[in-house]
């Protein structure tokens, strides 16, 4: 499972002075395939995958194409994703430690509603501990 989010710093000033964050989170299932390489305790690995998300959160505000009203617009209820990652990681005794920039684009249309179309992409970094029970 996995929690993401889209979105959005807004800042109209035309007719209309409108100041925003449009968010929309997303729980999805994602599916990797990727390939690691570890040298005693240093691990690299690379990994390529889609997911399916359903929405939580899908209100949006935009300003109208007349410049003078606010539309609150629907993300859909489902998006799907693209992901790339490359993953490094070091193993303490029973811990495994990572990072992992990854890339993250929307496949699908996030608002695909009157006058507003969005998809989106993002760089992030995750970062975890594992805990390796033998």
């Amino acid at each position: 499972m996995d929690y993401f989010e889209w979105g959005e710093q807004l800042k109209y000033d035309y007719n209309l002075v409108f100041d925003g964050v449009n968010r929309y989170s997303y729980v999805s299932v994602p599916l990797y395939l990727g390939y690691c390489h570890s040298w005693n305790k240093v691990g690299l690995s690379a990994s390529v995958g889609s997911s399916i998300g359903c929405a939580i959160k899908q209100d949006g505000y935009y300003i109208q194409p007349n410049l003078t009203t606010i539309a609150v617009e629907h993300a859909s209820d489902w998006t799907t994703t693209g992901y790339f990652q490359v993953e490094l990681s070091y193993l303490i005794d029973r811990y495994r430690f990572s990072l992992a920039p990854t890339y993250r684009k929307s496949l699908s249309h996030v608002i695909n509603f009157s006058e507003t179309f969005n998809v989106y992409d993002s760089f992030g970094l995750q970062m975890g501990i594992t805990v390796i029970l033998k």
